[in-house]
């Protein structure tokens, strides 16, 4: 079979036929990666698996990370209540915040697994999950099978892909459309398949993107190729890509819900569109910061590092051949930045690089740009840092060092000594917090686990098993986030709202009301939870009136303002739980930790959250 002439390809010290078995003198290593076709399909599956197991690993079990997740949930809860699977309400105000899909995905799920809050973050762990497989394929496509295989590795492990992939939110749905958008733009691109029906595939991936989260999805993939065909000279190219049919295909997919919303609700609608999602969102005015190119490298750490200087070689700042040259002036760097740059963008070999680089910008740029500061935005620069990455320890694989290169060995050693702090930190956290309250049992073997494997990451980069290295690590790393992210951080964070939710659940029947007192940035996490209406902070009087009144009602508030505020009444004490009060900036809490140790000191700064009714 003859290769396509515009396949992007990368291969740098790689074996061309990237998909033949032939191994190059790079594999003839210890860590020769010879597995048949069958062993590494077994691989792939088994690892989305996994994938999917961590992402949603107690996932009905953990605390709301964001109380966006309130209002979905109740959107969808409204849906079953009204039968109306057209229009989202958040009780009796209708919510256009984003287009229908992600409530047609939840519905569907709550539908199988019953309406709560695991069955509603179900689908974006399952297309999570979906999303590794892609950037496994992409990685095949662009690099090669190994790069695949570690990108497919890296990516549940980047906090950013890891949470969005456990919230109810669209985004992940929508980045799994905006990979699917990619792959099948490629296959078109290299002339793989039917180009008609890969451009139909591409335009429908665009338009259901679209329908998960807005013109995100367009905005993301539309710049990136276009940078991409006129970058590598084909512009001419965009004539071929039939923008026509493109534009019918996805109004097919995109205007019958936006017509049903106009028709049922009219301007309503319409001013939505104009004064939330393009003043509210787009045209506002807000200070320029490179903030997301911050939350780029915070977000996706350990492997953020490797990105570094993985980019650094790329670009000419680094050399992965010859590590051990004299440091060189600045102006022969900018020269060789400037030269290396040149060719990823002229030179036809590196094609499938100067495709992810655009991939890569076009969100960092754009939103910066838009001068938003909302973290989740960049979501899809997760899977190609995770391609790029990959594609890097694959080209360290094919050099003289090898993984003992220094652009390798200073982020690995950084990622052990961050290993090594995190686990001594936890077990340290466990011997503190347990005199207090009791340590979970994964949460107190989390960090011996922690310690082993850092012990066998060690081990294997002595004995050069640089390829079972990066397994490790990516399971370790993905391992890890599952932890914490399940039961171990409500109980590091003395978060008191699950285990009040669920005496809620066990005695206040389903139309008993519930108050929040003093607690408004609890109440939508509160009402996830418990699975029922919150109700508003209210007036002395109409509290009173609510107490004495003939329905049965609960509140939720602080033992303290229990006491002072509510010592009046006759309330029934249901159940309590613990709270941590906020530390910062008290000089007392460290004197305190000085004269009787950080035990005695926690004990001073916890409180009491109660739950009581009138009856």
């Amino acid at each position: 079979m003859k290769a396509n002439p515009d396949k992007p390809n990368f291969q740098t010290s790689v074996n061309p036929k990237s998909n033949s078995l032939e191994k190059t003198p790079e594999e003839k290593t210890p860590d020769s990666f010879s597995w048949t076709r069958r062993q590494e399909i077994l691989f792939v599956w088994v690892w989305c698996a996994f994938a999917f197991f961590a992402l949603s690993f107690q996932l009905d079990n953990i605390p709301p990370y964001h109380t966006d997740e309130y209002y979905y949930l109740q959107s969808v809860k409204n849906m079953f209540d009204s039968q109306d699977f057209l229009t989202p309400y958040y009780y009796e105000n209708k919510r256009f915040n984003k287009p229908i899909l992600i409530y047609w995905l939840m519905a569907l799920s709550g539908k199988v697994f019953g309406i709560g809050l695991g069955a509603f973050r179900l689908p974006s762990a399952v297309f999570g999950a979906l999303s590794v497989w892609l950037t496994y394929l992409l990685g095949r496509r662009l690099f090669d099978r190994r790069s695949g295989i570690m990108a497919m590795v890296i990516l549940p492990g980047l906090w950013l892909h890891f949470l969005l992939s456990r919230v109810i939110r669209p985004d992940m749905v929508m980045t799994f459309f905006i990979l699917t958008a990619f792959l099948f733009f490629l296959r078109a691109f290299q002339g793989e398949g039917s180009k008609r029906l890969n451009l139909i595939l591409f335009y429908g991936s665009i338009g259901l993107g679209f329908m998960a989260k807005g013109p995100a999805a367009i905005v993301i993939p539309g710049i990136a190729v276009c940078l991409f065909l006129w970058c590598t000279r084909k512009w001419n190219s965009i004539g071929s890509m039939r923008l026509m049919s493109g534009t019918l295909i996805f109004l097919v997919i995109c205007l019958p819900w936006f017509l049903a919303m106009v028709l049922l609700h009219g301007q309503e609608f319409i001013d939505h569109i104009w004064k939330v999602e393009l003043e509210g969102r787009v045209l506002r005015k807000q200070e320029f910061s490179l903030f997301y190119f911050y939350i780029f490298i915070l977000h996706h750490l350990p492997w953020s590092l490797f990105w570094l200087t993985g980019f650094a070689s790329l670009t000419g700042l680094a050399s992965l051949d010859s590590p051990g040259k004299k440091k060189r002036k600045i102006s022969s760097i900018w020269r060789g930045f400037r030269i290396r740059m040149g060719e990823l963008f002229k030179q036809k070999e590196n094609q499938a690089l100067s495709f992810c680089l655009l991939w890569l910008f076009t969100p960092l740029v754009f939103f910066t740009l838009m001068r938003t500061d909302l973290n989740w935005y960049i979501i899809s620069t997760s899977p190609v840092l995770a391609l790029m990455v990959g594609h890097f320890f694959t080209r360290l694989l094919g050099t003289e060092t090898g993984f003992h290169n220094k652009l390798f060995k200073w982020p690995f050693w950084a990622t052990i000594i961050f290993f090594l702090v995190a686990a001594l930190t936890g077990i340290f956290l466990c011997w503190v917090y347990d005199p207090i309250i009791p340590n979970p049992t994964l949460t107190f073997l989390f960090p011996f686990f922690l310690l082993a494997a850092t012990a066998i990451l060690i081990a294997l980069f002595r004995k050069k098993r640089f390829f079972h290295l990066i397994l490790v690590l990516g399971f370790v790393q993905t391992i890890n986030l599952a932890i914490y992210s399940g039961e171990s951080l409500a109980y590091f964070n003395f978060y008191p709202m699950r285990a009040i939710s669920q005496s809620i659940e066990k005695t206040a029947g389903d139309q008993e009301w519930v108050y929040l007192v003093n607690f408004s940035n609890d109440k939508g996490k509160l009402g996830i939870q418990s699975k029922r209406w919150i109700g508003r902070k209210q007036s002395p009087e109409t509290y009173r009136k609510i107490i004495e009144g003939k329905n049965r009602v609960f509140f939720v508030m602080r033992e303290s303002t229990w006491k002072k505020e509510f010592g009046g009444y006759s309330l029934k004490l249901i159940s309590e739980a613990k709270r941590l009060k906020s530390i910062k900036g008290n000089a007392a809490l460290v004197r305190l930790i000085r004269e009787k140790g950080l035990s005695e000191a926690l004990k001073s700064k916890l409180e009491k959250v109660v739950l009581l009714s009138n009856r």
